[in-house]
C-alpha cells in the first residue's frame, strides 16, 4: 500500500516549524528564559543537550545570549577583583618571600575560571521540593558563587508572567461595591 503525501498535512507541518523557529529565534533576543534554565541547579546546560539536541543550530547562540548578559550586568570587572594599589604595592615588596606569595595568589586569581562556566558545566543537582530561588538563596551556594548567585536571585525573581498579578488586581472590582467604586475623592 502506497501512500500519497497529504499537500494539507505537510502545509500545517511546515507551518508549525516556521511557528517554532520564530519562538526559538526570540529566545535569543530575551536571554532571561536562556539564563534561567541555564542556573536552575536541576537543568544547567545539560537541559539544552537532551531537550534541544534534535536543534542544535540553537543551543550555542541562546548559551552565548546568557553568558553576554552574566557579563553585561552580573560578571566583577577584573579592576573590581585586584585593586591597582595591591598590584603595584607587590613589586615594592622588600620581603623576597611575600613578594612571591602575593604573585603566586594574583596569577591563581588569574587562572580562575568564570563562575558562569563552572556552574552550568557542573553536574545538575536534584533540589527536590525547593524553587530554584530558594536553592539560591542558602548562604553555601552564595559563598560559592557570589556574583553568579546575584544574577540567579535577581533572574528567579521575576514574577514568569504578569497575568496573575493583573488578574488578581482587575478582580478586585469584583469585591468593590459599584457605588464606592464611583465616589470621588470627597467623602
Amino acid at each position: 500500500m502506497d501512500r500519497k503525501p497529504d499537500p494539507q498535512l505537510e502545509a500545517r507541518v511546515l507551518a508549525s516549524w516556521f511557528k517554532f523557529d520564530k519562538y526559538c529565534k526570540l529566545t535569543d533576543d530575551t536571554s532571561i528564559y536562556a539564563a534561567a534554565v541555564l542556573l536552575h541547579p536541576a537543568y544547567r546546560k545539560g537541559y539544552f543537550d537532551t531537550h534541544w539536541g534534535h536543534q542544535r543550530q540553537y543551543i550555542e547562540p541562546t548559551i552565548k545570549a546568557a553568558r553576554k548578559l552574566w557579563q553585561k550586568h552580573f560578571k566583577p570587572r577584573s579592576e573590581e577583583l585586584t585593586p591597582t594599589s595591591q598590584s603595584s604595592n607587590i613589586g615594592q615588596m622588600e620581603n623576597p618571600f611575600r613578594r612571591f606569595k602575593a604573585q603566586a595568589a594574583g596569577a591563581i586569581h588569574d587562572q580562575l575560571r568564570d563562575e558562569f562556566d563552572d556552574f552550568i558545566w557542573a553536574t545538575p543537582h536534584i533540589i527536590g521540593e525547593q524553587s530554584a530561588l530558594d536553592w539560591w538563596l542558602k548562604p553555601a551556594r552564595q559563598f560559592v558563587y557570589p556574583n553568579l548567585s546575584k544574577m540567579a536571585i535577581t533572574i528567579f525573581s521575576i514574577p514568569p508572567m504578569s497575568a496573575e498579578p493583573e488578574r488578581v488586581f482587575s478582580g478586585t472590582k469584583h469585591t468593590i461595591a459599584p457605588e464606592r467604586i464611583r465616589r470621588g475623592a470627597e467623602m
